[in-house]
């Protein structure tokens, strides 16, 4: 049997009314599909016994190390700052003189204001969506 799967997904968020936006402004963020490799990267199934000999787990979340892993690119994503700040190589300068930085990389928006925080988790949780779907056996 042979699967037909896209290598290469995008993702529209909701994040700040952004599917109201038109779609040449909208936030989009492409990905790769996924696949067993990432999901034993970012999942990885580990289990401690205490002394009983009961099993324990624990669960650490690296939204980081997730969005890394699915190789997320982001289009349509900036913020502006103060050009007295160091606004670092992805920036240029507006007619304000407010410095526009663009976030494409998952370096970049972890490296934003944490305005973008629910952008983060919204992407987090789709990404997690993806990782924890059933296919279905019967198609």
């Amino acid at each position: 049997m042979v699967l037909s799967v896209s290598a290469v997904r995008e993702f529209i968020p909701e994040f700040n009314g952004n599917k109201d936006l038109p779609s040449s402004e909208q936030i989009r963020i492409t990905h790769d599909a996924p696949t067993m490799a990432i999901k034993e990267k970012v999942m990885p199934r580990a289990f401690d016994f205490d002394k009983d000999g009961e099993v324990s787990t624990h669960v650490e979340i690296d939204r980081k190390r997730i969005f890394k892993a699915f190789n997320v690119k982001l289009i349509n994503v900036a913020y502006t700052k103060d050009v007295s700040a160091d606004v670092g190589s992805a920036a240029r300068i507006a007619g304000d003189g407010k410095a526009i930085v663009k976030v494409q990389t998952p370096e970049d928006l972890f490296n934003a204001p944490v305005e973008f925080d629910p952008l983060i988790d919204e992407t987090y949780q789709y990404l997690q969506n993806l990782l924890n779907t059933k296919v279905d056996e019967k198609n």
